[in-house]
């Protein structure tokens, strides 16, 4: 799949819950965990936790959102390897493709929230990663 290898629901994340498409419990609980985790700036367990939640449901866009979003560029890691990019990439052309049917909220974010971070082009780390804030900040107005 994505690489949800070690993903687990961790006590004491918080509170947060932000209701999506799915009908699963268990991937409704894995995505609020992952956005704990992005927003703790733990993408490597936000983007395990996206996984889980997008392999108990294939058909969730945010699911594959936040895979897609996890595994982009950051502000802490502007450029990405390649097979990263790759695999992101690949989430966001899943979560576009199932936003179709999704809430207009999700539709949006899928459509338009992490496709700005990852291209075609990935961000190879030979690459400068300054030419990218122009992105960034089209990114941020759009979310």
């Amino acid at each position: 799949m994505i690489g949800a290898r070690g993903a687990q629901l961790f006590a004491g994340m918080g509170d947060f819950h932000r209701p999506i498409g799915t009908t699963s419990a268990a991937a409704q609980a894995y995505f609020d965990q992952g956005v704990g985790f992005l927003w703790a700036f733990n993408h490597d367990d936000a983007a395990r936790s996206f996984a889980r939640a997008a392999e108990l449901d294939l058909k969730c866009a945010m699911c594959f959102w936040g895979v897609g979003l996890t595994l982009g560029p950051n502000y802490n890691m502007p450029m990405v390897a390649e097979a990263r990019a790759r695999v992101g990439w690949q989430a966001v052309q899943q979560a576009q493709a199932l936003a179709t049917g999704a809430s207009p909220d999700e539709h949006v974010l899928a459509g338009s929230g992490a496709s700005t971070w990852l291209s075609r082009h990935s961000f190879r780390p030979s690459r400068n990663g300054l030419h990218r804030a122009g992105e960034f900040r089209r990114w941020a107005d759009r979310v």
